[in-house]
């Protein structure tokens, strides 16, 4: 946890604000802002997670790309919530919160826990389809751990949120809600590592980033050895507690739709992330994995680069890049900017393109990425790794990315 915030007083109360808590200014201010003020009391503290911030501006970046008429005050809050989060809520003391190495280690391993994270029947309003989803979801646990963190640390500390499956998975996660009583839980363990640990910039190895898919396939002991000696493989804990999600509840569909979850799949996956989170050594990989614990610094990189179109517009689909992409993205260019010599991972069904390959791709275009040594794709169901084409950095942007960027919105 962010170290500030943890050795500010535990008698500070702390309000962890949630995404769709503060998004909806209106709503914000007139149905939540003075219960949580009250709450809090003279001395309280806001708390931002850095996944909430991010999230706040690709809400505002998906607006303004589909001409939403509250995208202008979208996109202000957005910039409140990076630059100046007192004023965002409007209470005296708001911070932001990021989760470290000795936080996501009970994260990741949680979000194999079947116990925890259910697989529930939802309706789409605007299709009328049915879907299964992952409740909590990625997000909204990353987003929980938080809380789950200050009260293992004796602080008092509440989620604040409308979103109806977080409220309800509120009990089994053992965090508090604003409002209602604290489950009785268990307090978050001492750590035991996250991964292997991360080489330092001047070594002399490359470090292979995964994306979301690639991560999946690790999980299941699919994904083709990777590197050379000396090399390390990373994986963002934002990525990480998809693709445990995905590895563990999805997989071949039911006469339902239902995704089905062998609970031999799930054990083995669970297997593969204990020795993944104790030792950093996953079966077939010849060299060690780290989990990086998502720091601030991907988190504002995403939040000030998703404002603009060029970075933010999916040039594969339309719309914005999703949010892990986006992720990966920053935390590529992150690791190039501290001087590690950064290879992106991505895995990919049939002969198409992964979106972190097509994402990095696109910034490259921009002018960005510079320092991303390469990519490769690991074509699903295959042993093999091919690698893929980046546009060269020669220090000039591509017209077509300017057209992207100042043509039709």
């Amino acid at each position: 946890m962010t170290t500030a915030l943890l050795a500010s007083p535990a008698t500070r109360r702390k309000a962890v604000l949630d995404t769709c808590a503060v998004f909806e200014g209106t709503v914000w201010r007139d149905r939540m802002k003075g219960r949580v003020q009250g709450w809090l009391g003279p001395d309280g503290i806001a708390v931002l997670p850095g996944r909430v911030i991010a999230e706040i501006a690709h809400v505002a970046a998906k607006k303004f790309l589909t001409g939403d008429r509250q995208a202008a005050a979208a996109a202000s809050r957005a910039h409140l919530a990076l630059s100046e989060p007192e004023e965002l809520v409007g209470l005296a003391d708001a911070r932001r919160a990021v989760l470290t190495r000795d936080d996501v280690e009970r994260l990741c391993r949680d979000n194999a826990d079947p116990d925890l994270v259910r697989l529930e029947r939802k309706r789409d309003r605007r299709t009328d389809g049915v879907t299964w989803v992952a409740v909590p979801g990625d997000g909204d646990f990353e987003i929980a751990h938080t809380v789950r963190v200050l009260t293992g640390a004796e602080h008092q500390a509440v989620l604040v949120t409308r979103d109806g499956d977080l409220r309800a998975a509120a009990d089994r996660l053992g965090i508090a809600l604003l409002g209602r009583r604290a489950p009785v839980c268990d307090p978050t363990g001492p750590a035991e590592g996250a991964g292997a640990p991360l080489p330092s910039p001047g070594d002399a190895g490359a470090v292979h980033l995964l994306g979301v898919n690639a991560a999946v396939q690790l999980l299941q002991g699919r994904l083709p050895a990777l590197g050379e000696p000396g090399d390390a493989a990373v994986v963002l804990s934002s990525t990480l507690v998809l693709a445990t999600q995905n590895a563990v509840l999805k997989g071949p569909r039911d006469a339902d739709g239902r995704p089905s979850q062998d609970a031999g799949t799930a054990a083995a996956v669970q297997q593969r992330l204990d020795r993944l989170m104790s030792s950093g050594r996953v079966d077939g990989q010849r060299i060690p994995v780290h989990v990086w614990a998502t720091p601030w610094e991907v988190y504002e990189l995403l939040a000030a680069r998703v404002t603009d179109p060029l970075f933010a517009r999916d040039t594969t689909r339309g719309g914005a890049w999703d949010m892990h992409t986006l992720l990966v993205l920053s935390a590529a260019q992150v690791l190039g900017d501290s001087g590690h010599r950064a290879h992106l991972v991505d895995s990919v069904h049939g002969q198409g393109e992964g979106r972190a390959v097509a994402g990095a791709r696109s910034w490259r275009s921009a002018g960005v990425l510079e320092q991303l040594t390469g990519a490769v794709q690991h074509r699903i169901g295959t042993g093999s790794l091919v690698e893929a084409v980046l546009p060269q950095d020669d220090g000039q942007l591509d017209l077509s990315a300017l057209l992207r960027r100042y043509g039709q919105h």
